[in-house]
């Protein structure tokens, strides 16, 4: 009898160390899953955030994100690094209590070049911009940066233009931005002669292809100028 009772007590002891076995692999089949499904989620809310869009036209006007898709454009960077980046700019920006960092984009004419002899053609300035207000009355204070400034041609489609970096200073009707720079562009007109600030004509077709002499374009910016 004794036998017997040890070898039921032996089979009893191995079912229930069976079941345990069993369970705990269980557990750790529950656990790799919920594991695997947290990496998962993590590396698609990563995801997310590496392809966070870098085109200016997915976001409104004047905000953080134009102005970080636009920064991102200029200098090669996913949107995750541009406002790593940018985070560390503005971290170092001293700021009284009444002061915050507001972002604009700015766009409008600046002048034109011409030849001299009756061709003309309207130049245009545009910038994103990061500034510095106060909150008590929303006037600027400061202009921190911009991103992307370029001198363009609102009625030549295709011009290209090589521009130093800008210039600001403050007046007292707002801040004066200027960069000096040549334009390269093609009119539609095989009439259009060298002379003025056209320092170079080249007909082709009917067409000029057209390169300025160095300029300097100018801007006043105004609380009024902001886009929002």
């Amino acid at each position: 009898m004794k036998r017997r009772s040890i070898k039921y007590i032996g089979l009893v002891l191995l079912c229930v160390a069976g079941c345990m076995f069993v369970a705990a692999c269980g557990q750790d089949k529950e656990s790799a899953v919920r594991n695997d499904e947290g990496s998962v989620l993590s590396g698609e809310t990563e995801a997310k955030d590496v392809e966070k869009s870098t085109d200016p036209a997915d976001y409104e006007i004047g905000t953080r994100d134009h102005y970080l898709a636009v920064w991102a454009q200029e200098k090669g960077l996913s949107y995750v690094e541009a406002e790593s980046q940018e985070r560390l700019e503005t971290d170092k920006i001293a700021l009284s209590e009444e002061e915050a960092i507001g972002y604009a984009t700015v766009d409008k004419e600046c002048g034109s070049v011409s030849n001299g002899s009756g061709c003309n053609v309207k130049t245009a300035f545009s910038a994103d911009i990061r500034y510095i207000y106060r909150k008590t009355d929303g006037a600027i204070t400061a202009i921190d940066n911009l991103a992307d400034a370029k001198i363009y041609l609102p009625e030549v489609p295709g011009a290209t233009a090589q521009i130093s970096d800008p210039n600001i200073y403050q007046e007292e009707r707002g801040f004066r931005i200027s960069v000096t720079g040549t334009l390269s562009f093609t009119l539609e007109n095989a009439d259009v002669t060298q002379g003025g600030e056209f320092s170079s004509v080249e007909t082709s077709g009917n067409q000029s292809n057209v390169i300025t002499t160095a300029k300097t374009f100018a801007i006043l910016f105004q609380q009024s100028d902001i886009q929002k």
